[in-house]
């Protein structure tokens, strides 16, 4: 099953719960934007976005070891 796949599934079943958890007064999105939404992302500026992300998530923590690859 794909992350898309499981949203739809959410989406079936838990619409009303979902709508109330998420505060989306117009209710859940449909099946059409949420295969689109990922589909706009550009995956050099994601994976630039994340690496500073972690990276400044390392230098807010400078005790925390640098972990070893084996």
């Amino acid at each position: 099953m794909t992350l898309l796949d499981a949203m739809e599934k959410i989406e079936d079943t838990q619409t009303d719960w979902l709508t109330r958890v998420t505060g989306l007064k117009n209710g859940t999105p449909g099946a059409d934007t949420i295969h689109c939404v990922p589909a706009m992302i550009d995956g050099k500026q994601l994976e630039k976005a994340f690496l500073a992300w972690t990276h400044g998530m390392f230098k807010a923590n400078p005790r925390r070891k640098k972990m070893k690859l084996k």
